[in-house]
């Protein structure tokens, strides 16, 4: 689904971007959504928007600055004869103690029962981050970390006309 396509293809409007988040909240549906548009044209803001609205939960990350890929996956260590997984601290959980960016930024507390997870230019990032961004997007999880259900996944990008470099 595009907010912004390139030339022939249909285009959404926010309010309808909007529109669509919402019902998503209210069905409770587990999958992601892929908003691509040019930049500016305010992809993540209709995600913290609504999320305001709704009093739920936003937060997110910018895997094109990350460094590497454990940045998501969690850094591995050894637990008797298996290998497993830290929990990356930009996860969203629902324990009593998280507090998603809106509240930190707004200082009001949300429903993290649900929320919005954004993942702002996925396609910009190297292929390593953007190969495990991927499992994310498409199961919630990496390795045994998992989102919580109620987060909803939402990746955003920017059109290769935008002259960045992007990988579709």
């Amino acid at each position: 689904m595009t907010l912004y396509a390139g030339k022939g293809e249909k285009h959404m409007k926010i309010n309808e971007a909007k529109e669509l988040l919402k019902l998503w909240v209210e069905n409770e549906i587990d999958t992601s959504i892929y908003f691509i548009g040019g930049m500016g044209i305010g992809k993540s803001w209709i995600a913290k928007d609504v999320a305001k609205e709704l009093g739920i939960g936003y937060d997110g990350i910018f895997p094109s600055q990350m460094g590497d890929g454990s940045e998501m996956t969690g850094i591995p260590y050894r637990d008797g004869k298996l290998q497993r997984w830290s929990i990356p601290e930009n996860l969203p959980d629902n324990t009593e103690n998280y507090r998603c960016r809106l509240c930190l930024y707004d200082k009001t507390e949300h429903n993290h029962k649900k929320g919005f997870y954004v993942v702002d230019e996925l396609n910009t990032a190297p292929i390593d981050i953007r190969n495990s961004m991927m499992e994310f997007m498409l199961s919630g999880s990496i390795h045994r970390n998992k989102i919580p259900s109620g987060w909803a996944r939402i990746a955003c990008g920017n059109p290769e006309t935008d002259g960045f470099q992007v990988e579709s």
